[in-house]
C-alpha cells in the first residue's frame, strides 16, 4: 500500500495547488479594459479636445497601441474555457482513481494531469501579459491626468517593461527629461562609417551600398525601410558579421569589426548578435526545444540550465505546449516565435530581424511585432529590415534606404531605457560532444537511408571477418587434427649428410633421407652425438626411432600375409589420441592401423585386439646385406586411419632386440627429441640445427611445428585473399558514404548557415559531418559483427558433424579490427564533404532551399 499512498499524496498535492490557481477566477472581473470604462473614455476625449500638443498626440498614440485589449481578453477567456474543461476531466479521473485505484486509472489521471498542466501554463501566461498590458494602460491614463492637472509640457514616459529574456518584469521609474544631446554624446552600440559594398558579375561592378553612415544607440528599435534591392539585407549581413567584403568601418561598442580574425567574428555573433530571419531558418529535424538549444549550446550554462532557459523562452513566446513538435508541425507564426526565442537565447545585445513578418498573415504579424517591441522595451537594440511602412512604424526610428543611400532618418520616439543587466553566462564555442549529439539526432532522423548504407558497409566488413575467421578456424582444425596424432613437444632429428653449412635445414633433411634409403651408414647415431642432443637446453629426453620402409608384412594366425609399407618403433612423438582402440605397445606387443585391422574383421576391426600376428620386415645386416626379421607379437592397439600415422609400430626395446638377435645394424637413424614445453620447441630446434663438430653442422630436424607453420601460412594466404576479395565491397561502401555525405551537405546547407550565423566555427560545421560518419561507422561495425557471428553459428552448426568442431572462428581481434576499419573508412570518406561544408558561404547557405 506504500506505493499507492505515495501516488495519492502526489495527486492530492497537485490537486490542492491547482485549486489555489483556480481562485484567480474570482478576481477576473477587476481586470477589465480601462479603455472601455465610460469615465476613462470621457476623460481621454476631453483631454484630446483641450490638448492638441505634441505631448497630447504622443499620449494618444500610446493609448491607441492598446486598442485591442478587449480582443486579447476574449482570447484569454477562450483559454480559460479550455482550462476549465481540462480541469473537469482531471477532477473526474482523479475522483475515480480515489474510489478505485488501479494502474489503468493511474495512467488516465497522469494523462489528464499533463493536459491540465499545459492548459494551466497557457492560462497563467496569457493572464500575466494581459495584466501587464492593463496596468500599462492604467498608468498611462494616470499620467494623462497628472499631465492635465500640472500643466507640465514635457512628456514623461513611465513604463513597466520586460527587462530580460528570463521573463522577469522590472519597473523603470522616474526617467525624466532625457536630453537628446547627452544621449548623442554616449558611445553608440553600433556605428557605421561610410559603408560601401559592390557585387561583381565578371568585371562589371554593381554597387549596392554607397556610403552608409549610421549611429544606433542601445534600446533603439530601428526599422530599415525600403524596397527590394535597396541594400537593406546586405547592410544587415555586414552588421551581423556574415559579410566582411566591404569598404568602410563597422564599430560595435567602439570596436572595429572588419579587421578581426574569423574566430573573433564567430565569438562576436555568439555574444552580441541574434538573428531572426524571414524564412525562419529552423533546423527541420530538431524539435522546438532543440532548435532553441542550438544557440544555448554555445554558452557556459550547464545542460540543465540550458534546458531551463530554453523552456522559459518558449513559454514567453507562448509555445510551451508545442515544445516537442518539429517545425513542419507548426504554423508560420509559431515558427517565427521559435526563431525569436532562439535569437534571444544567448541574450545578445543586438537583434537583427530580416523581414520577420514577410511570411506571416496580419494576425501573426501583429503578435510578432508585439513580441519584438517588448524585447526592445527590455533594453535590447533591434534592427528590423522591412519594406512595410506599417511594420516600420512599430519602431522608435525609421531609416529609409533607397538605391544604396540613406534617404531619410526619422525618429518616432526616444530609445527605450537600458537597465544594463549582466549576462548570467558567458558565450563559448561548441564542444565536440554537443556537435556529436546534434549529429546523432540527424542520423536518427534519417535512419532509413543511414541503415541501408550501414548494412552495405557491414556486409563488406562481415565478409572480411567471416573469411578471416574461416582461415583461422581451418588452420586450427588442421593443427588440432595433426596434434591429435602427434605430440607437438617431440620432433625428429637425423644426422646431417650435407657438408655445405649454407644449405637450409629442409634441403639438408631431404639429402639425409635419400642417403638413409640408399643404405648410407653415416646416417646412424653414435652415443657421442646422442649425448650432444641430451645436453641441449630444454631437452627432456632423447629416444631412438627405428623406421623401416619397403617389403614388410603381417599374418594373422595361419592366414595369408598382408603387406604394408612402413614399420616404426613407438616413441613419445605419437600421441595417445592417435590410438582408436586399445593402448600403445609394451614388450611383445604391436599396434596396427585401422585398415590392417579390417583385414582381420571388416565389420568389427576392434576384435583384432589381443590377436597374435607374425611380423616380417627387412633390415640392413652388419655385413651390409639385407636381413629378414620374423617375430610374433600380440595386437595391443589399433591406430586411426590417418596419412601421418605409421601402419605398424612396436616398442623400442622389441625393435632393438630383434635387430641384435638377427645380426642387423641396431644403431638408430632417427632420434625423437622431447622438449619440456611447446613454446620452447622452436628455439630448441634452432639450437640443434646450429650444433657443429669440427666446423660442420651435424643435425637436421623435422618437427611438427614446421608442418603446422606451413599449414598456417597456406591457410593465412588463402583467408587473406578471400578477405581481400570481400574487401572490394568496402570500396563500394566508401563511395556510398562519400556520396551520401555530399548529399547530406546539400540537404543541410541551410542548417550550416544557421550554425555559422549563431557563432559556430568552420570546424564545428566540419565536425557535424565527420561525427555523423563516425556514428555510421560504429553502426556498420555493430551490424557487421552481428552478421558475421550469425554466419559463424550457421556454418559451424552445418559442418560440425563433418569436421567434429568449429571451422569458422572469429576472434576478438577480428572484431576490433573490423570496428577500426569501419571507423577509418567512415572518417576518411567524410573528410572531403565535411571540408566542403565548412567552406560554404554563410549568406548563400541561409538563402538555400
Amino acid at each position: 500500500m506504500t506505493e499507492e499512498n505515495n501516488l495519492l499524496e502526489e495527486f492530492q498535492a497537485e490537486y490542492d495547488k491547482l485549486k489555489k490557481i483556480w481562485q484567480i477566477e474570482k478576481n477576473w472581473e477587476i481586470y477589465g479594459n480601462p479603455l472601455s470604462q465610460p469615465s476613462n473614455v470621457k476623460f481621454i476625449d476631453d483631454f484630446l479636445d483641450q490638448n492638441n500638443s505634441d505631448d497630447s498626440r504622443a499620449f494618444a498614440k500610446e493609448l491607441l497601441s492598446f486598442k485591442d485589449l478587449d480582443k486579447k481578453r476574449e482570447e484569454i477567456l477562450k483559454i480559460k474555457e479550455q482550462y476549465g474543461l481540462a480541469w473537469e476531466d482531471f477532477d473526474e479521473a482523479f475522483t475515480k482513481f480515489l474510489n478505485q485505484p488501479d494502474n489503468n486509472f493511474e495512467a488516465d489521471v497522469r494523462k489528464k494531469l499533463d493536459e491540465l498542466s499545459t492548459a494551466k501554463i497557457n492560462f497563467e501566461g496569457a493572464w500575466h501579459f494581459h495584466s501587464i498590458a492593463v496596468k500599462k494602460v492604467e498608468d498611462l491614463i494616470q499620467q494623462m491626468r497628472e499631465h492635465e492637472s500640472s500643466g507640465v509640457s514635457d512628456y514623461v514616459h513611465d513604463s513597466e517593461t520586460k527587462t530580460s529574456t528570463s521573463a522577469q518584469i522590472a519597473q523603470v521609474d522616474n526617467i525624466e527629461n532625457r536630453d537628446k544631446d547627452t544621449k548623442a554624446s554616449e558611445t553608440p552600440v553600433l556605428e557605421l562609417r561610410n559603408i560601401e559594398k559592390s557585387y561583381f558579375l565578371g568585371k562589371e561592378e554593381f554597387p549596392v551600398l554607397k556610403g552608409i553612415d549610421l549611429n544606433v544607440q542601445r534600446g533603439e528599435f530601428v526599422s530599415l525601410l525600403g524596397e527590394s534591392g535597396g541594400g537593406k539585407s546586405t547592410l544587415m549581413n555586414i552588421i551581423g558579421g556574415l559579410d566582411r567584403e566591404y569598404q568602410g568601418e563597422v564599430l560595435v561598442e567602439g570596436r572595429a569589426q572588419r579587421l578581426k580574425k574569423e574566430k573573433d567574428m564567430d565569438a562576436y555573433r555568439r555574444d552580441t548578435i541574434g538573428f531572426i530571419f524571414q524564412s525562419f531558418n529552423l533546423v527541420s529535424y530538431l524539435s522546438v526545444l532543440d532548435n532553441v538549444l542550438v544557440s544555448l549550446k554555445m554558452t557556459s550554462l550547464s545542460d540543465k540550465e540550458q534546458t531551463e532557459r530554453a523552456l522559459e523562452l518558449i513559454k514567453q513566446v507562448g509555445l510551451y505546449e508545442h515544445r516537442r513538435k518539429k517545425p513542419a508541425q507548426l504554423s508560420g507564426g509559431q515558427k517565427q516565435r521559435v526563431a525569436i526565442a532562439r535569437a534571444l537565447a544567448s541574450d545578445p545585445d543586438i537583434i537583427l530581424a530580416d523581414e520577420p513578418t514577410g511570411a506571416l498573415d496580419s494576425v501573426n504579424t501583429k503578435e510578432v511585432l508585439e513580441i519584438l517591441e517588448s524585447i526592445a522595451r527590455s533594453g535590447k537594440t533591434i534592427i528590423v529590415v522591412t519594406h512595410s511602412q506599417e511594420v516600420a512604424e512599430h519602431g522608435t526610428r525609421i531609416i529609409h534606404l533607397e538605391d544604396g543611400h540613406i534617404l531619410n532618418d526619422s525618429r518616432l520616439k526616444q530609445a527605450y531605457p537600458n537597465p544594463h543587466f549582466e549576462k548570467p553566462f558567458t558565450p563559448k564555442a561548441l564542444t565536440y560532444f554537443d556537435t556529436f549529439k546534434t549529429s546523432f539526432k540527424h542520423f536518427v532522423n534519417a535512419w532509413k537511408v543511414n541503415l541501408l548504407i550501414a548494412i552495405g558497409t557491414a556486409i563488406g566488413l562481415a565478409s572480411v571477418m567471416f573469411f578471416l575467421g574461416l582461415g583461422n578456424g581451418a588452420t586450427n582444425y588442421m593443427n588440432k587434427t595433426i596434434t591429435d596424432l602427434a605430440n607437438p613437444k617431440v620432433f625428429n632429428v637425423m644426422r646431417r649428410v650435407e657438408t655445405d653449412n649454407s644449405v637450409d635445414n629442409q634441403k639438408a633433411f631431404t639429402t639425409t633421407t635419400q642417403a638413409f634409403a640408399q643404405g648410407n651408414k653415416e646416417v646412424y647415431f653414435t652415443d657421442e652425438l646422442i649425448k650432444k642432443l641430451e645436453a641441449v637446453k630444454n631437452v627432456d629426453k632423447v629416444t631412438a626411432l627405428y623406421q623401416f620402409s619397403g617389403k614388410n608384412s603381417i599374418r594373422f594366425g595361419q592366414g595369408k600375409e598382408n603387406n604394408f609399407s612402413e614399420l616404426v618403433s613407438w616413441t613419445p612423438q605419437f600421441a595417445d589420441t592417435s590410438i582408436e582402440y586399445g593402448k600403445k605397445p609394451e614388450s611383445g606387443e604391436i599396434v596396427i592401423q585401422l585398415p590392417l585391422a579390417k583385414l582381420y574383421n571388416e565389420k568389427s576391426p576392434k576384435s583384432a585386439l589381443g590377436q597374435k600376428i607374425t611380423l616380417s620386415f627387412m633390415a640392413l645386416g652388419e655385413n651390409g646385406l639385407p636381413v629378414t626379421i620374423i617375430k610374433e607379437f600380440t595386437i595391443s592397439g589399433i591406430l586411426k586411419e590417418q596419412a601421418q600415422m605409421p601402419q605398424v609400430a612396436i616398442s623400442y626395446n622389441d625393435m632393438k632386440s630383434s635387430l641384435a638377435e638377427n645380426s642387423a645394424i641396431s644403431e638408430a637413424p632417427i632420434m625423437a627429441v622431447s622438449v619440456n614445453t611447446v613454446p620452447n620447441v622452436k628455439s630448441t630446434v634452432k639450437a640443434i640445427q646450429e650444433i657443429e663438430v669440427n666446423g660442420q653442422k651435424v643435425f637436421v630436424t623435422s618437427s611438427l611445428g614446421d608442418l603446422l607453420d606451413r599449414i598456417s601460412t597456406i591457410m593465412s594466404i588463402v583467408s587473406v585473399v578471400l578477405a581481400s576479395i570481400a574487401g572490394i565491397s568496402l570500396l563500394v561502401s566508401i563511395f556510398m558514404i562519400i556520396v551520401t555525405t555530399y548529399m547530406s551537405v546539400a540537404a543541410r546547407t541551410k542548417e550550416i548557415g544557421i550554425i555559422r550565423a549563431m557563432g559556430g566555427r568552420r570546424k564545428d560545421v566540419s565536425r557535424l559531418f565527420t561525427a555523423e560518419s563516425l556514428i555510421l561507422g560504429v553502426s556498420s561495425a555493430i551490424i557487421a559483427v552481428v552478421i558475421a557471428f550469425i554466419g559463424q553459428v550457421v556454418i559451424n552448426a552445418a559442418l560440425n558433424s563433418l569436421v567434429g568442431g568449429n571451422i569458422v572462428e572469429i576472434s576478438p581481434v577480428m572484431v576490433v579490427l573490423a570496428a577500426i576499419i569501419a571507423l577509418i573508412i567512415a572518417y576518411l570518406s567524410s573528410l572531403a564533404p565535411a571540408a566542403q561544408a565548412a567552406r560554404l558561404n554563410t549568406i548563400e547557405s541561409l538563402a538555400s532551399e
